[in-house]
Parts: structure tokens; sequence; C-alpha cells
């Protein structure tokens, strides 16, 4: 009997097997996100089944415990880096991360909580309905209160573009509503011993997932307006954590890793690209560096390639204050008006960066003519993707610095974070990060071309601005 006083078939398990089941659950979970192993991404619809499962038999104080703790120990899995031994080089700003992420998984658990109280009230068989009403809610006010970061399960359906693009008109927040619902549904049918509610699942899921991939189906075939091609090439130059350290504090350094990114630049201009895109933070100051411009202009833009580059700033005309930018060199030696960085890394950032006020695109003399720059994890909020699309991007494009991660599933998660903006916005998207993996995707979520992580190299591809 449930805590509502209605008799229900119900299927118990005893205390012991609950571990185990968690585990496995989480397991499950890990595996469905974009990771540097192997992902499984169909495995994001039966990670949360045990959470659930337990929700139904738990009560009180034992059950918001166990949806933190499955939460908490699902984003340290995320944050936990392969290459963990090279930490020490970021101490102080890993401890940063991991107090943003408990942040993050216990704001998320919390849904959980709330929904299996609403649950309680007026009864599981509406629970799928509540689990993914209060995960989308959560999230929605993650995304729009930055005290901590989303948490956006449905990357891990980026692998397949077939599934992701009822994004297009209903957002990433139908497809987050789709896998809580599908794992709710699913642990309501496991905890019942009637064959009729298999029966019942079983039909439920098949339609609703139909009509999402026929969706699907329907719109990759189908053709869209778009403009006139150009050629992008990015840039990846590989930084480990002890090179990050190292870049930050020396100016040798400093130089080498800009020299690197002048020459990848160089060799990729015998493919004629109309663009080329360095990651965030690539020269120190940049935009107010005539001599660095100078430099950068005689080896690249003037070879017929304008340049997007990421770099501090100081507004001196206006405000006095220091943003994180991004503009374009272009190929008589002019600057665009920079795109300050709207959202600001908790903590990590705003510790010497201000917030830009507006969303706006950066004027290109190439076919897409309005580039639509985000700049490391803003590509994660979909406002920012929508704001520049608002004004006048043909395409989106996100640099980044990844490297204080580590070879997490962050940067995995991050840089199919853009797929899902670009199905969105119906815009191609490019993600570029100094350690990787950098990707361009077109306007359907379908990857042209990509840089492993961990890979020093160039790549290009051919774009179609939206017409």
């Amino acid at each position: 009997m449930n805590s509502s006083g209605n008799t229900r078939a119900y299927r118990s398990i005893k205390d012991t097997d609950m571990l185990p089941l968690l585990f496995l659950g989480l397991a499950f979970s890990l595996a469905a996100m974009p990771n540097p192993l192997v992902q499984m991404p169909f495995a994001i619809f039966f990670g949360f089944v045990p959470l659930f499962f337990f929700n139904q038999q738990l009560f009180g104080l034992k059950r918001a415990l166990i949806n933190l703790i499955y939460m908490e120990l699902l984003v340290m899995g995320l944050l936990t880096p392969l290459d963990a031994q090279n930490l020490f080089y970021i101490f102080p700003a890993s401890l940063y991360l991991i107090s943003m992420f408990l942040v993050a998984g216990s704001i998320c658990s919390l849904s959980f909580t709330i929904a299996s109280f609403l649950s309680d009230k007026y009864g599981w068989n509406m629970s799928p309905l509540f689990y993914g009403t209060s995960w989308v809610l959560i999230q929605y006010l993650l995304t729009n209160v930055t005290i901590a970061f989303p948490f956006p399960i449905e990357t891990s359906l980026s692998a397949f573009p077939i599934m992701i693009q009822s994004a297009r008109y209903f957002g990433s927040y139908f497809l987050a509503f789709l896998i809580i619902f599908t794992n709710a549904i699913l642990a309501n049918a496991f905890i019942n011993k009637k064959r009729a509610i298999w029966g019942i699942t079983i039909l439920t899921l098949l339609l609703v997932h139909t009509l999402n991939i026929g969706y699907g189906f329907w719109l990759l075939n189908s053709t869209s307006q778009l403009g006139e091609p150009v050629r992008i090439a990015i840039i990846q130059t590989n930084l480990t954590m002890r090179d990050f350290v190292l870049k930050e504090k020396c100016r040798m350094f400093k130089n080498i890793f800009k020299n690197n990114m002048i020459n990848f630049s160089a060799d990729s201009l015998n493919e004629k690209p109309g663009l080329i895109i360095w990651p965030e933070s690539s020269s120190e100051y940049a935009l107010q560096d005539d001599n660095c411009l100078k430099v950068l202009h005689e080896n690249i833009t003037s070879k017929g390639s304008e340049l997007l580059i990421g770099t501090e700033f100081i507004d001196y005309c206006r405000d006095r204050k220091k943003y994180n930018i991004a503009f374009i060199l272009k190929t008589n030696g002019d600057m665009t008006e920079p795109y300050k960085k709207n959202i600001i890394f908790p903590i990590f950032e705003t510790r010497w960066a201000s917030r830009g006020n507006d969303f706006m695109a950066l004027p290109s003399s190439t076919p897409i003519k309005n580039v639509g720059c985000m700049i490391c994890l803003e590509s994660i909020f979909p406002q920012v993707a929508r704001g520049l699309t608002r004004s006048g991007a043909k395409a989106l494009v996100c640099i980044s610095v990844d490297t204080t991660f580590g070879n997490s599933m962050i940067p995995y998660i991050h840089s199919a974070s853009m797929i899902l903006r670009a199905v969105e916005n119906n815009r191609y998207g490019i993600h570029v990060g100094n350690s990787g993996p950098s990707i361009i995707c077109d306007n359907k979520g379908r990857v042209i071309t990509q840089i492993p992580y961990g890979k020093t190299a160039y790549a290009n591809a051919i774009v179609y601005p939206e017409n």
C-alpha cells in the first residue's frame, strides 16, 4: 500500500539489493553520456529506472538522501578525468569546479524528491509526468539563474541526429523530458506485477518514440534553403593542464602557443578558407595589442581569410572593466566590435571578468555575413544561441578552453551541446576547443568533420549559412 492509501500490485526489493541496482543505473547513465571511452547513448533510457523504483519504496529523508547520493555520484563521474594525475597543476580551480558541480547535483536531486512527493499525493500513475516536468523546470531554473550549471542529459542523444530533430520546434528541454519520462514509466512497469501494465507501458513508449524518430527521419530527408557555401578552418593546439598553467604564467610559453596557432593557420590557408577560428583566450589582450594584430594580419588575414579569435579585453572607453570577448580580424586589417561573454563561469571566472549585456553577432565579409559566437560554456545554455540567432547570426560558433576539465566527460558533453544548438536554431554549428574534441556539424546535427580530444591539428569543412 502506498502513502496515499491506494492498494496496488507491488514488487518489493531487499535493502541489500538496493546499492547494486543503484550503481548499475549509475553505470548506465554515465555510459550513455558523451565520454572518452565507449558511449552507449540508449542506456540513458534505463539509467534512472532503479532510482525511480526506490523512490516508490522509500519515504521522507531516506528518499531525499538516495536522490542526493545518486546525483552527486553522477556529477562527480562526469567531472572525473582519466588524466586525474594532472589535477595538481590546477588544484584550486579543481576545488571550485567540484563545489559548483556538487551544487548542481543537489539541485537536480531536488527535482526527483519533489516529483515523488507529488506522486504520493496524486498517484504514481502520474509519476512519469511529474518526474519529466520537474526535471525540465529545474534545468530551466539552472539555465537562467547561474548559481550552477544545468545537467544536459539530452546530449546523450546527440550521436543519433534522427532522435534530436524535435528540438528544432520543442527545444532540447523536450528531449530531456522524453528521457526522464521513459525512465519513470519503465520504473512504474517494473514495480507492478500486472502484465497489463507492461503492455500499456510498451505501447506508450513505442508510440512516443516512433513519433519522435519518424519526425526525425522526415526532417533529415527534407531539403533546407541554405545560402552560399564558405569553407571554415578550425585550429586545435591541444593544451594539456600543465601547458595551460605554463601559458598563463610565462610569457615565453604564451609566445610559443601563439606561434603554433599562427603556423597551423598558415597551413590551413592552402585550403582557402573564408574564416579561420581559434579557441577561447588564444592570445592575451589581442584586440588591444597593435603588434599582435599586425602579426596576425601579415601572416593570416592579409592572405584572404578572416580570423575569429577569443581574448581578454579591458573596455577603457566605457567602464574600464575586463571582459572575455571574441572578435573577427578582417582581411583588410580592420576589427569588428567585440562580443562580450554574457554568461560568466560562477566563482572561477567572476573573479576577473565582467558580464556582457547583449547577444551581438559578429559581422563577417564571408557569405555567413553574421557569426554568432558563444564563449566556453555558453553553448550549454540554449538562450544564448537563441539570442545570437535573433540578432541575425547565420552560423553558430563556440570557442572554448576545456583544459581545466582534463580528459573527463565534460569536454565531450560540451562539444555535443553545440550539436543541439545547431538543430534548435537551424544553423551550422562549430565548436573549437583548445584541447578538443572540436567539431563542425550541419544544421541537422550531423557531424561533418572533427578533431579528437588530445590531438594537435586543424580541420576544415564547407559550411552553408542559413538563408
